[in-house]
Parts: structure tokens; C-alpha cells; sequence
């Protein structure tokens, strides 16, 4: 069982070469009586904007009782898709859109590094005194402990499903392409140092020719 305050798996990071937010961890914590709950230090490094400030953008989720934590840059990357996705001038896609952006808030760490959780938010999804803060990569699900400790599958259920989901090769090799493709061109973009870790000898590693690439 989690106790409160317990790192579970002790990393979050941002990546060098991305400008995509990576959260990955789990954290107990309790909230207090105002709602206020400590704000994962590991998280904080992925959150923290231009300003020094970490701010986060926290709504239902759409398929989880849980509430979904993301920073400012990833939720402006999902409206945008939203944006081109839906229609303003079609009546279901505007109803869409309206739930979509239902049940939200704007959340900002204080000084002494917590978050307030409103409670309209956590009264929707259940959510008690004993939280979990589970990363998912460009976002943080916030959840009730007990919720969050009754729900998880069976390994061979998480087995198969990967299996179903992922396990297409071909898919995977796209995906990888894809990737790697994204990291050259945001590294070109924001003129970022490629860590040499990346490369094999010689200077062509799984990045492929990095002769031209600034490497640290």
C-alpha cells in the first residue's frame, strides 16, 4: 500500500531534445482542509514555464474518474487540434466542444509548493482527503487513492492488451520514423545540443548521420 508523501518510481524529466513535457511517477499525498495538496518536486522541472512559474490547466477527464493535469503548452496543442477538428458552425461539434471545455480550472503552485484543487472538480470525480498523482507522460492524473488502487488490471490483461494495441510491428517502425524525424527537426528548430548518449561511435547512432548535429 502507498503511504502518504511515498515516491513510487523516482523520475520525472524533461526531454533534451523535445519540447514535449514528460511526467512519469506516482505520488501519495493528503489534501488539506482548504483542498490545497503538495505538488510533486519531481514534476516540477516538466511544469515550469518561461517565468519560472509552474501553472497547469486541470479538467475532467473525458474517459477516467479522474481529473487531468497538463501544462499550459500541452493544453494549448490540444485545443488546437480541437479547433481544426471541429466545426463552429455544426451544432453537434459545437456541443462537443462545449462539454469538452466543461469542468476546468487554472492552477498555479504557490510558494509553498502546493496546488489548490477546486472542489467542484474533485466533488465530480470523487476525490477524498488521499490522492494519487499518477504521470502519463504529457499529463498528470489526479486521483482518489482507493479509486485509483481498486482500478488497476491484471498483468496478463495489460498483457494482451499492449499486444492488441502495440504489438504491430509495422506500426511501431512508423512510429519510431516518425520520432525520430519529429527530434531532428526540434533540435534544428530550437538550435538545442543533442546529448551524446544518442549516438553510437562514429557518429551514427539509432539518430542516424550526426556529423552535422551539435553534439554536447
Amino acid at each position: 500500500m502507498l503511504q502518504s508523501g511515498e515516491f513510487i518510481h523516482n523520475f520525472a524529466f524533461v526531454k533534451n531534445v523535445s519540447v514535449m513535457a514528460s511526467f512519469i511517477g506516482e505520488y501519495s499525498c493528503k489534501l488539506d482542509d482548504k483542498g490545497r495538496v503538495p505538488f510533486p518536486a519531481a514534476f516540477r522541472p516538466a511544469a515550469v514555464g518561461g517565468d519560472g512559474a509552474v501553472r497547469l490547466v486541470a479538467k475532467k477527464d473525458v474517459h477516467e474518474h479522474c481529473l487531468a493535469l497538463m501544462t499550459e503548452a500541452e493544453w494549448d496543442t490540444q485545443m488546437a487540434f480541437i479547433n481544426q477538428s471541429l466545426n463552429p458552425y455544426n451544432r453537434e461539434h459545437q456541443t462537443l466542444r462545449r462539454e469538452l471545455l466543461r469542468d476546468m480550472a487554472a492552477l498555479e503552485v504557490d510558494a509553498a509548493g502546493r496546488i489548490l484543487l477546486p472542489k467542484r472538480l474533485t466533488e465530480k470525480v470523487g476525490i477524498g482527503k488521499e490522492v494519487i498523482f499518477a504521470g502519463q507522460g504529457n499529463k498528470i492524473e489526479v486521483w482518489d487513492k482507493a479509486t485509483y488502487e481498486g482500478g488497476s488490471l491484471p498483468e496478463g490483461d495489460v498483457a494482451s492488451l499492449a499486444e492488441k494495441l502495440l504489438g504491430n510491428s509495422n506500426n511501431f517502425k512508423q512510429h519510431q520514423t516518425r520520432s525520430i524525424k519529429q527530434i531532428k527537426e526540434n533540435s534544428v528548430r530550437t538550435n538545442r545540443h543533442i546529448p551524446r548518449s544518442c549516438f553510437a561511435q562514429g557518429g551514427r547512432g539509432w539518430l542516424g548521420d550526426t556529423s552535422q548535429w551539435r553534439v554536447r
